[in-house]
């Protein structure tokens, strides 16, 4: 479903070549848990595409994230990840990276705590891909995703705990 939604804006984004629409039809995430967004941060400000699963994966309209733009995360982050998010934009934001020289430097992502609407917390992926740079070499287009990893993250939660479980009753000391 995400993946042709995409795959039909890519082909309608007249910016694109040939060779850089199918870079990124590769690396698209097809996973109905991902949101896709893609946004220009640089000279003009705007987000021209959010996959409709937005909605069901983040629990908001997705043009709440157009309205909002960067303060939709900021917002809704958890308070005890809103440091870890920041410095995630940040660094995303930085003029002195080499994002086409390296392209592991081009990527950046932060696993963090989202509202979402019904109250409750969800944990998401979130990772930036930079497309281009402005003329200053400042982020411009971005490829963004959402990934709503709760499950792992419980999972990872539980493991701990009955790993602190195992120590707790071997512990001579307790």
């Amino acid at each position: 479903m995400v993946q042709g939604e995409v795959q039909k804006f890519l082909r309608s984004w007249p910016q694109l070549t040939d060779e850089q629409r199918d870079t990124l039809s590769r690396i698209i995430p097809t996973d109905r848990n991902t949101v896709v967004i893609f946004s220009s941060c640089g000279e003009t400000v705007c987000t021209w595409f959010t996959s409709r699963n937005f909605p069901s994966v983040l629990g908001h309209p997705s043009g709440t994230f157009v309205e909002e733009g960067v303060q939709f995360v900021i917002s809704r982050a958890h308070p005890g990840d809103l440091p870890s998010v920041l410095r995630f934009m940040e660094a995303s934001h930085r003029p002195e990276a080499t994002w086409f020289e390296d392209p592991e430097a081009g990527t950046f992502q932060c696993i963090y705590r989202l509202k979402h609407a019904d109250g409750g917390w969800r944990w998401v992926t979130q990772q930036l891909l930079v497309l281009s740079l402005t003329r200053a070499g400042l982020l411009d287009k971005v490829l963004m995703t959402f990934y709503d990893c709760t499950t792992q993250q419980k999972k990872l939660a539980e493991r701990h705990t009955a790993a602190l479980a195992v120590k707790r009753t071997n512990s001579r000391l307790l």
